[in-house]
């Protein structure tokens, strides 16, 4: 049993931590950037939802994705991974019941999230093709899905 503990905390930490390494990076053949080797975080695009709002709207608007800017608000969420994970490490390491439900919200956000982002680049081809020239997946965002496929198995079982 505490060899199941250990585990769900340590990979509620390790996505935590995913969190603020880089998810993608801009891919170093794409010479459209000034800084063709930059990261980007979950912090870095928090930090960037406000400015990046009247940006989306309007590349939207040119390529037929009428999709409104303020939904972009809603990624302030993102912000619930990290503070999710150290709220399931503190309450699983007080043995207390909402440690495991922090831990399970935790990777389930960090998995929807990711299908959620891969459904809207796959559904549209012209998407994908942009998308797939300009980025490439960085370590973090596959640290974080795979630590968070392994507490989601470790948090059900008893």
């Amino acid at each position: 049993m505490k060899s199941k503990q250990f585990i769900r905390m340590i990979s509620a930490l390790i996505v935590s931590i995913g969190f603020f390494l880089p998810w993608i990076k801009s891919d170093p053949n794409f010479d459209t950037f000034a800084a063709s080797d930059a990261g980007y975080s979950g912090l870095t695009i928090i930090k960037g939802i406000q400015s990046g709002v009247e940006m989306v709207s309007s590349f939207g608007r040119a390529y037929g994705f009428p999709l409104p800017a303020q939904t972009l608000y809603a990624g302030y969420l993102l912000l619930l991974i990290p503070i999710l994970g150290i709220m399931g490490i503190v309450l699983t390491g007080l043995r207390k019941r909402g440690g495991i439900a922090c831990i399970r919200i935790q990777s389930l956000m960090t998995l929807i999230l990711t299908l959620i982002v891969s459904i809207v680049i796959f559904a549209s081809a012209d998407m994908k093709m942009l998308l797939g020239d300009m980025f490439n997946i960085s370590f973090g965002l596959v640290l974080m899905v795979v630590f968070a496929v392994v507490a989601l198995i470790f948090s059900f079982e008893k």
